[in-house]
Protein backbone atom coordinates (compact mmCIF):
# COMPACT_ATOMS: atom_id res chain seq x y z
CA UNK A 1 0.00 0.00 0.00
CA UNK A 2 1.58 3.04 -1.22
CA UNK A 3 -1.27 5.86 -0.28
CA UNK A 4 -4.93 5.92 -0.86
CA UNK A 5 -6.71 9.57 -1.58
CA UNK A 6 -10.41 10.01 -0.55
CA UNK A 7 -12.73 12.45 -2.24
CA UNK A 8 -15.44 13.95 -0.42
CA UNK A 9 -17.74 15.46 -3.54
CA UNK A 10 -16.37 14.79 -7.47
CA UNK A 11 -14.55 18.42 -8.56
CA UNK A 12 -14.66 19.96 -11.73
CA UNK A 13 -11.30 20.54 -13.35
CA UNK A 14 -11.38 24.08 -13.51
CA UNK A 15 -11.19 23.76 -9.63
CA UNK A 16 -7.50 21.97 -10.33
CA UNK A 17 -5.91 25.38 -12.04
CA UNK A 18 -7.55 28.48 -13.13
CA UNK A 19 -10.18 28.97 -10.41
CA UNK A 20 -8.20 28.35 -7.69
CA UNK A 21 -4.65 30.83 -7.80
CA UNK A 22 -4.13 31.65 -4.02
CA UNK A 23 -3.27 28.17 -1.27
CA UNK A 24 -2.30 28.09 2.12
CA UNK A 25 0.21 25.53 2.81
CA UNK A 26 0.28 24.72 6.43
CA UNK A 27 3.53 22.92 7.91
CA UNK A 28 4.99 24.73 5.64
CA UNK A 29 8.38 24.66 7.63
CA UNK A 30 8.08 20.88 7.30
CA UNK A 31 9.60 18.44 4.32
CA UNK A 32 6.18 17.90 2.81
CA UNK A 33 5.22 21.43 3.41
CA UNK A 34 8.14 23.28 1.75
CA UNK A 35 8.26 20.74 -1.49
CA UNK A 36 4.28 21.23 -2.03
CA UNK A 37 5.21 25.36 -2.52
CA UNK A 38 7.77 24.79 -4.65
CA UNK A 39 5.86 22.45 -7.06
CA UNK A 40 2.50 24.83 -6.48
CA UNK A 41 4.65 27.76 -7.32
CA UNK A 42 5.90 26.08 -10.56
CA UNK A 43 2.31 25.26 -11.61
CA UNK A 44 1.43 29.29 -11.59
CA UNK A 45 -0.34 29.34 -7.96
CA UNK A 46 0.05 31.59 -5.65
CA UNK A 47 1.53 29.34 -2.70
CA UNK A 48 1.54 31.33 0.85
CA UNK A 49 2.97 29.18 3.88
CA UNK A 50 2.22 29.06 8.10
CA UNK A 51 3.68 27.38 10.48
CA UNK A 52 5.05 27.82 13.96
CA UNK A 53 8.08 28.80 13.48
CA UNK A 54 9.15 31.66 11.41
CA UNK A 55 13.34 31.25 12.14
CA UNK A 56 12.63 28.28 9.88
CA UNK A 57 10.26 29.62 6.81
CA UNK A 58 11.17 28.00 3.30
CA UNK A 59 12.92 30.92 1.73
CA UNK A 60 11.36 33.07 -1.34
CA UNK A 61 8.00 32.26 -0.39
CA UNK A 62 5.41 34.22 1.05
CA UNK A 63 5.06 32.96 5.13
CA UNK A 64 2.72 33.81 8.06
CA UNK A 65 3.76 32.14 11.57
CA UNK A 66 0.82 30.89 13.23
CA UNK A 67 -0.06 28.34 15.82
CA UNK A 68 -3.30 26.42 14.09
CA UNK A 69 -4.02 25.63 17.63
CA UNK A 70 -4.83 28.52 18.90
CA UNK A 71 -8.09 29.97 16.96
CA UNK A 72 -7.38 33.87 17.13
CA UNK A 73 -4.02 33.13 15.49
CA UNK A 74 -5.64 32.45 12.49
CA UNK A 75 -6.91 35.44 12.01
CA UNK A 76 -3.50 36.77 10.54
CA UNK A 77 -3.94 34.85 7.45
CA UNK A 78 -5.22 36.11 4.36
CA UNK A 79 -8.30 35.05 1.76
CA UNK A 80 -6.92 32.24 0.10
CA UNK A 81 -8.74 29.93 -2.15
CA UNK A 82 -7.43 26.53 -1.24
CA UNK A 83 -5.97 25.04 1.46
CA UNK A 84 -3.17 21.96 1.79
CA UNK A 85 -3.07 20.97 5.03
CA UNK A 86 0.31 19.76 6.20
CA UNK A 87 1.14 20.36 9.58
CA UNK A 88 0.68 17.74 12.23
CA UNK A 89 2.26 16.36 14.95
CA UNK A 90 3.47 12.66 14.02
CA UNK A 91 5.25 10.70 16.58
CA UNK A 92 5.44 7.27 17.53
CA UNK A 93 5.23 8.11 21.12
CA UNK A 94 4.36 11.53 23.28
CA UNK A 95 1.45 12.80 25.37
CA UNK A 96 -2.13 12.14 23.90
CA UNK A 97 -3.40 15.82 24.95
CA UNK A 98 -0.23 16.90 22.47
CA UNK A 99 -1.46 15.13 19.55
CA UNK A 100 -5.02 15.84 20.22
CA UNK A 101 -4.31 19.49 20.90
CA UNK A 102 -1.72 19.21 17.27
CA UNK A 103 -4.21 16.83 15.18
CA UNK A 104 -7.85 17.31 15.84
CA UNK A 105 -7.86 21.15 17.46
CA UNK A 106 -5.67 22.11 15.01
CA UNK A 107 -7.64 20.84 11.96
CA UNK A 108 -10.68 22.04 13.90
CA UNK A 109 -9.75 25.30 14.02
CA UNK A 110 -8.82 25.62 10.79
CA UNK A 111 -11.89 23.85 9.25
CA UNK A 112 -13.72 26.46 10.81
CA UNK A 113 -12.15 29.66 9.66
CA UNK A 114 -11.99 28.17 6.15
CA UNK A 115 -15.45 27.58 6.15
CA UNK A 116 -16.32 31.09 7.35
CA UNK A 117 -13.99 32.78 4.62
CA UNK A 118 -15.56 30.73 1.64
CA UNK A 119 -12.21 28.64 1.03
CA UNK A 120 -13.27 26.66 -2.42
CA UNK A 121 -10.62 23.59 -1.66
CA UNK A 122 -9.50 21.71 1.31
CA UNK A 123 -6.56 18.98 0.35
CA UNK A 124 -5.73 17.12 4.44
CA UNK A 125 -2.64 15.40 4.50
CA UNK A 126 -3.70 11.86 6.64
CA UNK A 127 -1.41 8.83 6.92
CA UNK A 128 -2.46 4.78 6.41
CA UNK A 129 -0.94 4.57 10.08
CA UNK A 130 -4.61 4.05 10.64
CA UNK A 131 -4.53 0.33 8.84
CA UNK A 132 -0.99 -0.34 11.29
CA UNK A 133 -1.09 -4.01 12.78
CA UNK A 134 0.92 -6.54 13.71
CA UNK A 135 0.52 -8.81 10.82
CA UNK A 136 1.24 -8.37 6.61
CA UNK A 137 -1.55 -6.54 4.69
CA UNK A 138 -1.77 -6.42 1.33
CA UNK A 139 -4.81 -4.32 -1.06
CA UNK A 140 -5.72 -2.65 1.80
CA UNK A 141 -8.63 -0.23 0.89
CA UNK A 142 -9.38 2.69 1.89
CA UNK A 143 -12.63 1.51 3.29
CA UNK A 144 -11.05 -1.46 5.24
CA UNK A 145 -12.01 -1.30 9.05
CA UNK A 146 -9.65 0.75 11.16
CA UNK A 147 -8.64 0.67 14.50
CA UNK A 148 -7.51 -0.36 17.43
CA UNK A 149 -5.15 2.38 16.46
CA UNK A 150 -1.18 1.75 17.15
CA UNK A 151 -0.82 4.87 18.70
CA UNK A 152 -2.16 8.69 19.19
CA UNK A 153 -0.79 9.52 16.39
CA UNK A 154 -3.17 7.14 14.11
CA UNK A 155 -5.80 7.77 16.50
CA UNK A 156 -5.96 11.80 16.17
CA UNK A 157 -5.08 11.62 12.61
CA UNK A 158 -8.38 9.57 11.93
CA UNK A 159 -10.61 11.54 13.86
CA UNK A 160 -8.89 14.93 12.08
CA UNK A 161 -10.34 12.90 8.80
CA UNK A 162 -13.36 12.62 10.11
CA UNK A 163 -13.82 16.24 11.03
CA UNK A 164 -12.80 16.94 7.46
CA UNK A 165 -15.18 14.71 6.13
CA UNK A 166 -17.77 16.32 7.54
CA UNK A 167 -16.77 19.80 6.59
CA UNK A 168 -18.88 21.52 3.84
CA UNK A 169 -15.67 22.45 2.20
CA UNK A 170 -15.15 20.29 -1.77
CA UNK A 171 -11.79 17.98 0.12
CA UNK A 172 -9.37 15.23 -0.67
CA UNK A 173 -7.73 13.52 1.94
CA UNK A 174 -4.21 12.02 0.65
CA UNK A 175 -2.61 9.58 3.26
CA UNK A 176 0.93 8.55 1.61
CA UNK A 177 3.43 5.98 2.66
CA UNK A 178 6.71 6.62 4.21
CA UNK A 179 7.32 9.77 2.04
CA UNK A 180 11.19 10.02 0.63
CA UNK A 181 12.79 12.87 -1.35
CA UNK A 182 15.13 15.38 -1.71
CA UNK A 183 15.32 17.05 1.79
CA UNK A 184 13.86 14.01 3.39
CA UNK A 185 15.12 14.65 6.98
CA UNK A 186 13.59 11.17 8.33
CA UNK A 187 13.54 8.85 6.33
CA UNK A 188 16.40 8.17 4.51
CA UNK A 189 18.70 9.87 6.81
CA UNK A 190 17.99 6.96 9.28
CA UNK A 191 18.74 4.83 6.90
CA UNK A 192 21.93 6.65 6.11
CA UNK A 193 23.28 6.18 9.73
CA UNK A 194 21.80 2.10 9.80
CA UNK A 195 23.74 1.58 6.49
CA UNK A 196 27.26 3.77 8.33
CA UNK A 197 26.89 1.20 11.43
CA UNK A 198 26.60 -1.90 9.38
CA UNK A 199 25.11 -4.22 7.32
CA UNK A 200 21.61 -4.07 7.12
CA UNK A 201 19.52 -6.97 8.05
CA UNK A 202 17.30 -8.95 5.57
CA UNK A 203 14.37 -8.71 7.82
CA UNK A 204 12.57 -12.58 6.85
CA UNK A 205 15.84 -13.63 4.87
CA UNK A 206 14.64 -10.50 2.09
CA UNK A 207 11.27 -11.61 1.79
CA UNK A 208 9.51 -8.60 3.65
CA UNK A 209 8.01 -6.25 1.48
CA UNK A 210 7.03 -2.30 1.99
CA UNK A 211 6.26 0.29 -0.03
CA UNK A 212 7.63 4.28 -0.14
CA UNK A 213 6.21 7.16 -1.64
CA UNK A 214 8.52 9.80 -3.43
CA UNK A 215 7.48 13.59 -2.00
CA UNK A 216 6.97 14.15 -6.10
CA UNK A 217 4.03 11.64 -6.35
CA UNK A 218 2.51 13.25 -3.27
CA UNK A 219 2.77 16.80 -4.78
CA UNK A 220 1.28 15.56 -8.24
CA UNK A 221 -1.65 13.87 -6.20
Amino acid sequence: MCGHIIRTTAAPLFFLHGALKRVLVTGATGFLGRWAMSVLAEHGFDPIGTGRRSDAAPKGFSFIGADLSLPATLDNLPKVDAIVHCAARSAPWGRLADFEQDNVQATENLLRWAESRGVARFVHISTPALYFDFRDQFDVSESTAQGPFINHYAATKAKAERRVLASSILSVILRPRAIYGLGDQALLPRLELAIRAGPLPLIRRGAAVTNLTHVDDVCAA
